[in-house]
């Protein structure tokens, strides 16, 4: 459980100094044709990041795009959304301009809370 640990304060790290980097000439992005909205849009995301801990910590000997593959399908599975869809929400909600620092920190909540009820499991 402590490697699932670590993969959050690295995703935790990296989400702050993202939302950090932040520009104020952020071009504008249209709005997708099929919007997610907001708060789903949080959780999608911060089940992102934390898939993508996992495929970091992933044995050197694994086959890290199939499980890059399997761990993506099954959030685009379990939101009814896809690849397409993540990509042009992610874009639009990223260069948002005045708001993309509220969301990423909305998505740092949402990854600390699953960081907190691991360390309740572990616990």
């Amino acid at each position: 459980m402590s490697n699932r640990l670590s993969i959050f304060h690295l995703f935790a790290i990296i989400l702050l100094m993202t939302a950090g980097c932040s520009s104020p000439t952020k071009e504008y992005s249209p709005a997708p044709h099929r919007i997610i909205d907001r708060d789903t849009m949080v959780m999608i995301l911060a089940e992102s990041y934390i898939a993508e801990g996992e495929i970091f910590y992933a044995p050197e000997d694994s086959d890290k795009q199939a499980i890059c593959k399997q761990l993506y399908s099954n959030i685009f599975q379990k939101y009814g959304i896809t690849k397409e869809e993540y990509i042009e929400n992610s874009n639009y909600y990223l260069k948002q301009p005045e708001e993309s620092d509220f969301f990423m920190k909305d998505v740092m909540s949402k990854v600390e809370e699953q960081r907190q009820a691991l360390n309740e499991i572990e616990r």
